[in-house]
């Protein structure tokens, strides 16, 4: 079963191939080939933020949430 990598959360659907959304804090993510995860924030106008994180061996809940990139 795939677990949030922000806040730890089960409660996931998936979006897409290799997307999920958390529905416990509500943020989309996926894992690249290198087996580093991508969390991105949904903001108010739909357009995605991502969340700096680490690699696979983070523990869940361990994203760094307070820095955003753009993603265009």
């Amino acid at each position: 079963m795939v677990q949030c990598p922000n806040c730890g959360g089960r409660s996931i659907g998936k979006i897409g191939c290799n997307q999920y959304y958390c529905w416990e804090c509500c943020v989309e993510f996926s894992r690249s080939r290198n087996g580093e995860w991508h969390v991105y924030t949904v903001l108010d106008d739909g357009s995605l933020s991502r969340v700096i994180t680490g690699s696979c061996d983070q523990a869940p809940g361990s994203a760094t949430t307070a820095q955003h990139l753009a993603i265009p």
